[in-house]
């Protein structure tokens, strides 16, 4: 959960102290606050949940208002009524007009020496500590502003002079040392009773929840009171990154180009108004510094149902539908802000997808999958979704009408509270329904449907087609860019012929698996992954016409390094870039003398890339 909570803290309690008992609502969250409150203090205590933490000096910098009675006459160590109070002087006598001059004389930018009792540390200890044990602690003066001081209320009547303030003031200034020097401009000593903060910039106690609110909404899944990230950029400028591109270069750290953004911080949004960073812009480019868009990490595995009549979670859900095939970096935006979503409304995020493929099913067309159910589910686990739930494709599934996948499916079996599809999105029999369709059909159910524009890439619709047009032409670093990580093939390793080790270049060779989408036959570049390790390597995909030609498609890994013996073990080949389309040789010896060359070139290229940035094209 990521966000903030506008807490009301009750007196007796320190800022930790109200910390720790929201934490028991959010486990496992980190959570920080935008300002220490004094424990006799009550009233505004922002809190930040997740990866609002980051924007914690964010809120701390936010102009507070306070309201506090001042009491004349008095002391105490820590300068309120919680401490220790000594009567200092029983015959002051309050003069208003010099009460108001006095007050003006505070407003502005001055030197403020902070309290003995509070949170400032000294040798990495906190003052207060070191008060109260009656050691000396060194203070030094802070620079503070105070913009307005209204005096509400005066008690002159009273045994000991007081007045009731409101203060509009900056980061870091204690109303305790005001009250102090209040009562010093006066003549006399002064300590500060019934402290509350009314306001932390738009956090106001008007709105803030109290401890025992925010237990019984969490109980319930409710967490409306929840503010987003949002809340504490609404003054910075704005920019929206354009495609997957510029997203995915965000997601990951890197900078992006735009010439028109002024130098500054900025906040940055995604392509559906998704608050995903906070910048810095620099001579035309943006340099993230606060990622804010990280997947979830879940509190459990992810489950995995196959087949709709096995799916019993009662809990209301957020559903993302789709094929998923390869989940490309498409897929991944759809799905992520499904689980963020999801997370947000403390709805079970649930992947809803097909097998076989619809196309398949209905045999209009030749189709090959770009990923198996295998490295699907893989990558879809680490989106941070609850569960992935994949539904037989069959003659029944087919035939139900749009009517009846909402009402039966969505909301009846599923308990779906909002839905997340592309905009490309067909469902019913036949595919009569669209995005917009389904958006009508829903809503006389009470389902939220949330519609995402296509992911595009450099101008282009990322699909799983164009990705294929990619590795059909050998280009496997634009179809990485478009998948939003590089093309892999996961296999059992298998017995060969061994003319690699002939050759003195021992292969371990891998059968794609059935269905499976085969990349352009040639020489490639390639890290082969064994138990978590990953090697540099050559692998040659294709059918070795100078030795077995006619034979199905497998990859053949040359890998650099000494390894282990690989059959029937798992390897993962990944292939970076194409170095030479498959050849039939003339003889062995001019094979041999190519597949050196390609160790060559792979040894090249992996230093190069080691030493900086290399593309092999």
């Amino acid at each position: 959960m990521d966000g903030f909570i506008n807490l009301y803290k009750p007196p007796g309690f320190t800022s930790h102290d109200a910390l720790n008992i929201v934490r028991r609502s959010f486990p496992a969250t980190k959570i920080g606050h935008g300002g220490t409150l004094d424990p006799a203090a009550t009233g505004v205590l922002p809190v930040c949940l997740g990866k609002a933490t980051k924007l914690q000096d964010m809120v701390m910098g936010q102009t507070k208002v306070y309201e506090a009675d001042v009491i004349f006459g008095l002391t105490s160590l820590s300068l309120d009524m919680s401490g220790e109070v000594r009567v200092t002087d029983r015959s002051f006598i309050l003069d208003e007009e010099n009460l108001k001059t006095v007050l003006k004389s505070f407003v502005g930018e001055q030197m403020q020496l902070p309290p003995a009792v509070s949170a400032i540390k000294q040798g990495g200890v906190p003052l207060y500590k070191l008060a109260r044990k009656g050691q000396q602690v060194e203070l030094k003066p802070r620079r503070i502003v105070i913009e307005e001081i209204a005096l509400k209320e005066v008690y002159a009547g009273e045994q000991q002079p007081r007045i009731r303030i409101a203060v509009t003031c900056g980061k870091g200034t204690y109303i305790r040392s005001l009250g102090r020097d209040i009562g010093e401009a006066l003549g006399t000593t002064a300590v500060i009773d019934r402290l509350v903060r009314l306001a932390a910039g738009d956090f106001t106690a008007a709105s803030a929840y109290t401890l025992e609110e925010i237990e019984t909404l969490t109980k319930k899944r409710d967490y409306s009171f929840v503010m987003p990230m949002d809340f504490a950029v609404r003054d910075l400028p704005v920019y929206q990154v354009k495609d997957g591109k510029e997203w995915k270069a965000m997601t990951d750290g890197n900078s992006i180009t735009e010439q028109e953004m002024a130098d500054g911080k900025v906040a940055v949004y995604d392509m559906h108004h998704v608050l995903m960073a906070i910048a810095e812009a620099e001579n035309g480019v943006l340099l993230p510094k606060k990622i804010l868009w990280q997947r979830r990490k879940r509190k459990e595995p992810l489950a995995k149902v196959m087949g709709l009549a096995h799916y019993d979670r009662e809990e209301k859900s957020a559903v993302v539908i789709g094929n998923f095939d390869g989940v490309h970096l498409g897929h991944r935006f759809l799905i992520e802000h499904c689980v963020k979503a999801a997370e947000a409304k403390g709805l079970l995020s649930v992947v809803f997808t097909f097998y076989p493929h619809p196309k398949i099913f209905f045999g209009a067309e030749e189709h090959s999958y770009l990923s198996t159910e295998e490295e699907k589910s893989r990558i879809i686990d680490g989106l941070g979704a609850d569960v992935l739930l994949t539904a037989d494709f069959d003659a029944g599934f087919a035939e139900i009408s749009a009517e009846r996948f909402v009402g039966e499916i969505l909301k009846d079996k599923l308990h779906g509270a909002l839905v997340y599809v592309g905009e490309d999105f067909s469902f019913g029999k036949g595919g009569g329904g669209d995005a917009q369709r389904l958006k009508t059909v829903a809503a006389q159910y009470g389902i939220e449907v949330e519609i995402l524009s296509s992911v595009t890439y450099q101008g282009q619709r990322i699909s799983t087609s164009k990705i294929k047009e990619f590795l059909a032409k050998g280009d496997v670093i634009a179809a990485s860019h478009l998948l939003g990580g590089a093309y892999t093939v996961s296999g059992t390793v298998s017995h060969g012929n061994e003319l690699g080790r002939d050759l003195g270049f021992p292969t371990a060779n891998l059968d794609f698996p059935p269905g499976i989408f085969i990349p352009k036959a040639g020489v490639y570049i390639a890290y082969a992954d064994y138990n978590g390790v990953k090697r540099e390597a050559v692998a040659n995909v294709g059918k070795r016409p100078t030795v077995e030609d006619g034979l199905l498609p497998n990859i053949e890994v040359h890998i650099l390094s000494e390894v282990p013996d690989l059959y029937g073990k798992k390897l993962t080949v990944t292939l970076l870039c194409m170095i030479r389309e498959e050849k039939k040789f003339a003889s062995l010896a001019d094979l041999s003398e190519a597949i050196a060359v390609d160790r060559e070139k792979a040894e090249s290229f992996f230093e190069n890339r080691r030493s900086g940035p290399c593309n092999c094209r």
